[in-house]
C-alpha cells in the first residue's frame, strides 16, 4: 500500500488521531491521579508523625528508650510504606528503626515549620531513592522531633502501573479502530479504485473493467454518472466512425 494513496492517508490520520488522543488522555489522567496520590501520602503521612509524636511524648519525658524503640518499630513494622521512623532531641538520636546504622546526614534534612506545626521535604538517599520526609514536634518542641520517611517508590510503582493500563487501553483502541477504519475504508476507495481504472482504460485497447453501481450515496451517483458518460463517449465514437467510413466511400 503506497503512502500517496488515500486509503493509507487515511489509515495514517486515524492512526495520529488515536495515539495523540491515548497519550493525551494518559498525560492529564496519570498527572491527575498522581497529584491526587501525593495529596493522600502527605495528609497519612502529616497524621501518622502527629499521632506518634502524641504516643512518644510520655515515653521521651521518662526518658524509656527500650518503650520509644518499640513504639517506632511497631508503626514501622504495621506501616509498609513507612521507610524509617526516629527521633531526635538537641541533635541526639533517641531512637531509630535504621537497621544498618543511622545516616547522620538526615538528622538536618529537615525540620517543623514552629512548636506547633511540622513539616514535610520530598528527599533523595545517596542510591538514589525518593522519601517524603515528615518532621513534627514533640510536645511544643520540647521533647524533640519526631522524622517519619514514606518510600515514593509504592506510589511511583502505581504510577507507572496506570501508565501501562493506558498504554494497553490505547493500544485496544487502536487496533480496533484500525480495522474498523480499513474496512470502511477498502469500501469507501474501492468504487473509485474501479472508476480510475476504468478511465485509464478508455482509448486503449484495454477498455477497463465493468463498473457496478454501488448505491445511491454520493460514489454510487458519481459511479452512475461515469458510465452513462462512457456510454455517451461510446456512442458519439461509434457515429464519428460511421460518418468516418461513409465519408470514405464517397471519396472513394
Amino acid at each position: 500500500m503506497k503512502l500517496q494513496s488515500l486509503k493509507s492517508k487515511l489509515l495514517l490520520a486515524v492512526f495520529t488521531l488515536v495515539l495523540g488522543s491515548g497519550l493525551l488522555i494518559s498525560l492529564l489522567v496519570t498527572h491527575r491521579y498522581s497529584v491526587n496520590l501525593l495529596d493522600n501520602m502527605v495528609t497519612q503521612g502529616q497524621y501518622l508523625s502527629k499521632t506518634l509524636a502524641f504516643e512518644a511524648a510520655d515515653k521521651i519525658l521518662t526518658n524509656d528508650v527500650v518503650a520509644l524503640q518499640k513504639l517506632l518499630r511497631d508503626h514501622a513494622s504495621h506501616n509498609p510504606n513507612v521507610a524509617y521512623l526516629f527521633a531526635v532531641r538537641d541533635g541526639r538520636i533517641l531512637a531509630h528503626t535504621f537497621s544498618s546504622g543511622f545516616p547522620t546526614k538526615l538528622i538536618d534534612a529537615n525540620t517543623p515549620q514552629s512548636d506547633e506545626s511540622g513539616n514535610f521535604l520530598r528527599i533523595a538517599s545517596d542510591n538514589g531513592e525518593q522519601y517524603l520526609d515528615f518532621a513534627w514536634p514533640v510536645l511544643s518542641g520540647q521533647g524533640g522531633t519526631l522524622r517519619i520517611g514514606i518510600s515514593e517508590k509504592p506510589y511511583r510503582n502505581r504510577i507507572n502501573r496506570l501508565w501501562l493500563q493506558i498504554a494497553a487501553i490505547t493500544i485496544g483502541i487502536l487496533i480496533v479502530a484500525l480495522a474498523v477504519i480499513y474496512l470502511f475504508i477498502r469500501r469507501f476507495t474501492g468504487p473509485l479504485t474501479k472508476l480510475a481504472e476504468a478511465a485509464e482504460g478508455i482509448g486503449t485497447d484495454n477498455p477497463g473493467i465493468e463498473i457496478k453501481s454501488t448505491g445511491q450515496d454520493e460514489i454510487g451517483r458519481l459511479t452512475t454518472a461515469f458510465k452513462n458518460m462512457i456510454v455517451r463517449l461510446g456512442n458519439h465514437t461509434q457515429a464519428l466512425e460511421k460518418k468516418a467510413t461513409e465519408l470514405d466511400r464517397v471519396h472513394g
